[in-house]
């Protein structure tokens, strides 16, 4: 998981949270990577439509209307 980019620190950022169980982790996950309290960390998910690593990009300043270099492990929204 780690190779194919799946991994940062240690924090799974490939995962889409689908339900409720992995909705709070996804808030956790984007809470620590960027840095922000977990309120300001859901709003993010919720933004990114669930997608960790898209919430991440959102919570480091990226805008769902910029350009996203397209990579084969990162899905544009």
């Amino acid at each position: 998981m780690v190779k194919l980019g799946r991994v940062y620190r240690g924090l799974m950022v490939s995962m889409r949270a689908s339900n409720a169980k992995l909705l709070r982790r996804a808030e956790i996950i984007v809470s620590q990577i960027v840095g922000c309290n977990e309120n300001d960390a859901a709003q993010f998910v919720q933004q990114a439509e669930g997608d960790v690593k898209i919430a991440v990009l959102v919570g480091l300043g990226w805008e769902k209307t910029m350009p996203l270099r397209h990579c084969s492990n990162t899905r544009a929204t």
